[in-house]
């Protein structure tokens, strides 16, 4: 399940990234060649950055392939699991705060209109940044919850 739930975000963020792609190529056409002003192609662009972060953290939490720094030495396999444990549950401590500062956001701006984008309200933001979150802690736990069971 983890791992098709995985290869699913990886399409979304594969899609979300050339479709930042479509929209910084339409600004360039726009502005330059048409001499047109689009502002709703820069702000469009950032919105799918922050869905792009967000989905993207899930997926490279999941494959470990995220900044390590290793400044102590080899443990053992004991330590080292309780070392991994304790990591796991901060990430999951702040996937938490981030999923529920994030609701609180949503909640806040949802009525606020877009600058540019009519039709997406500015809490459409925090509604990435929540569902990134949440997608984190959840894979978080079940990391948790194998490491507990002795699987690795």
């Amino acid at each position: 399940m983890v791992k098709g739930l995985t290869k699913a975000v990886e399409w979304l963020c594969t899609g979300v990234l050339l479709a930042i792609l479509v929209m910084v190529l339409l600004q360039i056409l726009f502005r330059d060649l048409l001499k047109i002003s689009a502002p709703w192609t820069e702000e469009g662009a950032r919105y799918l950055l922050v869905a792009m972060v967000f989905f993207g953290a899930a997926v490279v939490y999941q494959r470990k392939n995220h900044i390590k720094l290793s400044v102590l030495p080899p443990m053992g396999s004991t330590a080292s699991l309780v070392l991994d444990l304790l990591a796991d549950l901060v990430v999951l401590g702040c996937s938490v705060v981030v999923f529920v500062g994030s609701v609180t956001m949503v909640r806040m701006n949802w009525h606020i209109p877009s600058i540019t984008i009519n039709f997406a309200p500015l809490g459409l933001l925090y509604v990435f940044s929540a569902a990134g979150s949440a997608l984190v802690a959840m894979l978080s736990f079940f990391r948790i919850a194998q490491r507990l069971m002795g699987r690795k």
